[in-house]
């Protein structure tokens, strides 16, 4: 087994400077339309109730902060080792407002309930996403705007190490 990666490693790589330049860039409606795509596509036959659905977690008044959302969302994709979806919402969380410890911390409980191996997984994730983040931030312009972000988050290599 190689070193286990511990979460204050992981979160020392995106300095508050760089979250300042990055949500400059961000676009919160460029990844709730894709967040739409994805949820109404597969019950087409659904899509008003899906609508209706996504309406409480993504408007305006939603159920949940959008903070509070994503690291739901983070939570449940790492215990399910959807390692991709955990990279765009480990960027989303991060541009709603929660820190990387915050992050490293939930993956550390989803460790403790869903394995060590999840645990692993999404903490690597996790460790790409802010590596390609700081380099984004470090460049800025149009680096940081979301879909250039996505675009270059979407051609890491993530699979399972």
């Amino acid at each position: 087994m190689d070193e286990m990666l511990e979460p204050q490693d992981v979160c020392q790589l995106l300095g508050p400077e760089d979250l300042l330049v990055l949500r400059r860039g961000f676009r919160r409606a460029v990844l709730s339309r894709a967040a739409h795509a994805v949820c109404v596509g597969p019950y087409a036959a659904a899509a008003p109730a899906v609508e209706g659905w996504l309406g409480l977690f993504y408007e305006q008044g939603a159920l949940l902060e959008p903070a509070q959302r994503e690291l739901v969302l983070n939570a449940l994709l790492a215990a399910e080792g959807h390692r991709r979806e955990v990279a765009i919402h480990v960027y989303w969380g991060l541009m709603e407002g929660l820190g990387p410890e915050q992050l490293a911390a939930t993956f550390l409980l989803i460790g403790m309930y869903a394995g060590i191996d999840a645990y692993r997984s999404a903490i690597r994730v996790m460790q790409s996403v802010c590596r390609t983040l700081r380099e984004l931030a470090a460049t800025g312009g149009v680096a940081v705007e979301t879909e250039n972000v996505i675009r270059e988050l979407g051609r890491q290599d993530l699979l399972p190490t």
